[in-house]
């Protein structure tokens, strides 16, 4: 039985981005026997060749008009389903729910949507509401995002729980990296990490509340900033007027290998979100053993399985970030533990679990 799968990319950098190579790493596990296709908007032929047997990727050309790259994304879903007559479709993303529909209609195809966090906790009208409302199945990444939908009036019988996942053979403690050390200029401090766009649409990250709670440590503190985005420059401003600049290394986007050296030079892992789906980087951080600090409004409580991995604060109190700032510090307990963190994070949070989930959910429709 031939699946068709839906995503806005795989290859690129983000957490949506990262789920996706996740789901179709889970779907080749656990359906050997099917083939399936994946329809990207954003992706190029020049991302991702070869890294599945039983995946075909379908691109849509170079252009970055968003309108174009949009049709050509229809014209080539409708070519998939008329030459490959797939039994099932998956949506990736909540913006292609309206186009599942559409096809359920006219073919009879059952679908399914992946959800995250924002994309779904406000939509309660409108062509995608109607695709993701009238989905066979939904999948949501935490407890935050399935209450969301239910209050806007999805159906919770539908709804299954397909958290995140971490590649612990990829993200695991390392010695720190000397040069990095040297180059950062961060030898005998305390350094802080927040790995998260900068972006003025991303403000629920907590960048800003960060200065804040920077000026507020001591000079032996310094804060790593990993991402990029519109609101760098404003960030940057902000840390000259409030005199931290001197304490805040911009660091851009890094991926890769080269996130996990960065992981590993931390002490603590920062982000006092309040708008989190779910949180990957939370995972990332412990899965290399470092104590985690998060926001409590949002899908970080599943990430850190409500406080048992980590310490969650009010995201807007300054104080409550650096008393848990101090107690990392002072403190010897399981959430300070990087063997009690590293075992628990693959315990709760490693492929194999995420594999079992995906196969637990889609094999009532794909044979």
């Amino acid at each position: 039985m031939k699946t068709l799968i839906l995503v806005s990319d795989i290859f690129n950098i983000g957490g949506i981005q990262q789920y996706n190579k996740l789901l179709c790493g889970a779907m080749e596990t656990a359906f050997r026997g099917s083939d399936f296709t994946a329809v990207s908007l954003w992706d190029t032929d020049r991302h991702g060749a070869g890294l599945w047997r039983n995946i075909k990727i379908v691109y849509c050309g170079m252009s970055r008009i968003t309108f174009l790259r949009k049709a050509v994304f229809v014209v080539k879903t409708a070519i998939a389903v008329f030459k490959e007559k797939p039994g099932f479709l998956i949506c990736a993303h909540r913006d292609f729910a309206h186009l599942a529909l559409l096809l359920k209609k006219i073919f009879g195809l059952k679908y399914a949507v992946v959800t995250y966090g924002t994309d779904v906790w406000k939509l309660k009208r409108g062509l995608k509401y109607s695709g993701l409302k009238n989905a066979d199945v939904i999948t949501a990444i935490s407890r935050y995002t399935k209450n969301a939908m239910v209050q806007n009036g999805i159906s919770q019988d539908r709804i299954r729980f397909l958290k995140c996942a971490i590649d612990t053979s990829l993200f695991r403690q390392k010695p720190k990296n000397e040069k990095l050390i040297d180059d950062l200029k961060i030898r005998n401090k305390r350094v802080l990490l927040t790995v998260g766009r900068i972006s003025s649409e991303d403000k629920y990250k907590g960048h800003q509340i960060m200065l804040e709670v920077l000026a507020a440590l001591g000079e032996e503190y310094v804060w790593l900033v990993i991402g990029g985005g519109d609101d760098e420059p404003l960030l940057r401003q902000r840390a000259r007027e409030m005199r931290v600049i001197e304490k805040v290394r911009f660091l851009g986007e890094i991926e890769g290998n080269a996130l996990i050296d960065y992981y590993n030079l931390c002490d603590v892992f920062v982000m006092p979100s309040k708008g989190e789906g779910f949180g990957i980087v939370f995972l990332e951080a412990m899965a290399c053993g470092k104590p985690v600090i998060t926001g409590n409004k949002d899908g970080s409580a599943d990430a850190l399985i409500d406080g048992r991995l980590g310490f969650m604060v009010d995201p807007d109190s300054v104080e409550e970030i650096i008393k848990a700032v101090n107690l990392i510090f002072t403190v010897k307990e399981n959430r300070t533990s990087p063997e009690y963190l590293i075992k628990e994070t693959g315990k709760n949070f490693g492929i194999d679990v995420f594999n079992k989930t995906v196969k637990d959910i889609f094999s009532e429709f794909i044979l």
